[in-house]
């Protein structure tokens, strides 16, 4: 369970990339969920390109897709170049380690392959109708439990954004400037859309539209509190500092609490500051800015994509 969100910014020229720290086990069918903040990193950057994926879902599937769009870019870096390019490189990728999947979990499990399944030779009777409806439709029905929010930049510089979900089907959402993914999708997407969000946005005003979609999708069940954000040029990807964090914090507190009466918890100890709008410009501009030397970094879940975007000062 998560909410990832992306934002187009600058004229499609930077783009806002933020997911919560949530991890969740169980499913509350078979087993109880269990579910806390943790330090997990949902945001890898692609070797290869100027890309970057949010993941949803199953980690270690997530993981798995992007090594394989990597391996594919390592073989043809051109890909990375357009938009229509890596959505074919990441639709590719899904399908084949659902495909992989499937073998290992679904036929494996039946001690099948995918040869003596689909293509079964003479030399073997029939499989029963029944059972191989059954794992048809077994096969037909399985979730790879990820989706992934691709952002990045072509050849041109143009900022794109599109997302990858279960059997390997390609959305691309770069038209509306925005995208999310998660169990939270729908609330994040309506609140891109209550503000207006464009591509056009300046930096500052795209950083707090896409903090405050992730804060709205807090409501749904399984979305945690606590918040990574990547801002994503064509010359470098920057974290967002935990001081610029906390700042939004404070602003969307404030903001969304009713004009009669303190929202239940507010803390008048943390009043909005004046100067909030200028602090945020400052770093949104500082961002904007190409730096000499470029730190290819790479954070994720799992521990060997352990490093993050390099923090601004």
């Amino acid at each position: 369970m998560t909410i990832c969100v992306a934002a187009l910014a600058e004229e499609s020229e930077a783009i806002v990339l933020i997911a919560d720290k949530a991890l969740t086990y169980g499913d509350n069918i078979y087993r109880p969920a269990m579910q806390g903040e943790s330090g997990v990193i949902k945001m890898i950057e692609i070797k290869n390109a100027r890309w970057a994926a949010l993941l949803a879902g199953s980690p270690t599937v997530g993981e798995q897709i992007v090594t394989a769009a990597e391996s594919t870019l390592a073989g043809d870096p051109g890909q990375g170049d357009t938009h229509a390019g890596m959505m074919d490189c990441l639709k590719t990728a899904y399908q084949t380690v659902r495909e992989k999947t499937v073998i290992d979990q679904v036929l494996g499990a039946r001690l099948l392959t995918k040869e003596a399944f689909i293509m079964r030779g003479k030399d073997y009777l029939p499989l029963p109708d029944v059972y191989f409806l059954n794992v048809a439709t077994e096969v037909a029905d399985f979730n790879a439990n990820c989706s992934l929010l691709v952002c990045g930049f072509d050849k041109q510089g143009r900022g794109c954004i599109f997302s990858v979900r279960n059997p390997g089907v390609v959305t691309n959402q770069t038209l509306e400037g925005f995208g999310a993914i998660g169990n939270a999708t729908e609330t994040a997407l309506s609140r891109f859309l209550w503000v207006g969000a464009a591509a056009d946005d300046d930096l500052d005003v795209a950083l707090y539209q896409a903090f405050d979609a992730k804060r709205h999708a807090e409501m749904i069940q399984g979305v945690g509190y606590f918040s990574d954000a990547w801002i994503m040029t064509p010359s470098r990807t920057e974290k967002v500092p935990q001081d610029m964090i906390s700042l939004l914090e404070i602003v969307f507190d404030g903001a969304t609490r009713l004009p009669f009466k303190p929202r239940e918890g507010w803390n008048p100890r943390r009043p909005i500051p004046r100067d909030w709008e200028a602090a945020l410009k400052r770093f949104t501009d500082s961002a904007l800015k190409p730096k000499r030397r470029r730190v290819r970094s790479r954070a994720s879940v799992p521990e060997k994509r352990e490093h993050e975007p390099e923090a601004s000062g």
